[in-house]
């Protein structure tokens, strides 16, 4: 039985454009969203139509070769960042510098570190609950069996906001540009970018016309509904060292 998964596990591995998605992943120059790769590694994939189970199962087949994929990048002395809404290879700082990835900058600190260590003093005394979360990540979906363990019924429950990200992705850019915000921004950010912008545009506080605040509002409920639901943190936990620079 395990072999046979392992054989199905693979020939649907095979289905992937592996090759077009790392030679996207590698020319990345800013964030870009899981969709976006998506389309690269199954251009047949009909996102808006497709069963819940389908793109569960393409998701983890594209993490799975997004995670194999740091691993290569890692001996490169790049690190992959791998998130739903930001993908994107990022150069480890030379020796002696911190290596704490700031998720909100998408750079890392590169603080001066103590003499043989990977952090600066400020980030060895934090220990982020986010370092177990991104470790969990990465050893799920390195794990065949969880490409098998879900149904239609509970893929589409684990999917639950990622399907809002992987059907809309252009509109969720485009909420961000709207409250401008950069997309990195957490739901903290987006709630008193709101305020601000309500006491200047909203129409019951002198705005001459209603327009803008529609299209503000529009935008601040698409993410107050997405966002949290992702679960999105501020900043990234510290990347463990790889000992390259």
């Amino acid at each position: 039985m395990e072999q046979e998964r392992t054989r199905e596990f693979q020939a649907a591995l095979e289905s992937m454009d592996r090759a077009g998605v790392a030679a996207m992943v590698r020319g990345l120059t800013r964030p870009c969203y899981e969709s976006q790769v998506l389309e690269v590694a199954f251009p047949g994939l009909e996102v808006l139509s497709c069963s819940a189970l389908t793109l569960y199962r393409s998701h983890f087949l594209l993490f799975h070769e997004l995670y194999r994929l740091q691993e290569t990048l890692d001996r490169e002395g790049i690190y992959l960042h791998i998130h739903c809404m930001r993908i994107l290879p990022v150069r480890y700082p030379g020796p002696d510098r911190c290596r704490h990835f700031e998720e909100s900058l998408m750079r890392f600190c590169e603080a001066i570190c103590p003499a043989g260590e990977s952090l600066c003093d400020l980030h060895r005394r934090q220990c982020p609950d986010g370092q177990l979360d991104a470790l969990s990540a990465r050893w799920f979906y390195l794990d065949v069996a969880n490409f098998f363990q879900l149904d239609e019924e509970t893929a589409e429950a684990f999917l639950n906001g990622a399907w809002e990200i992987l059907h809309h992705h252009r509109d969720l850019r485009r909420a961000f540009e709207t409250l401008g915000l950069p997309e990195t921004a957490d739901p903290g950010a987006v709630k008193t970018r709101f305020r601000e912008l309500a006491r200047r545009y909203h129409p019951d506080l002198g705005a001459a016309e209603a327009g803008r605040f529609v299209d503000i509002n529009r935008a601040y409920t698409l993410l107050m509904r997405v966002l949290p639901r992702l679960r999105l943190k501020p900043t990234s936990p510290a990347v463990p060292s790889s000992g390259r620079a």
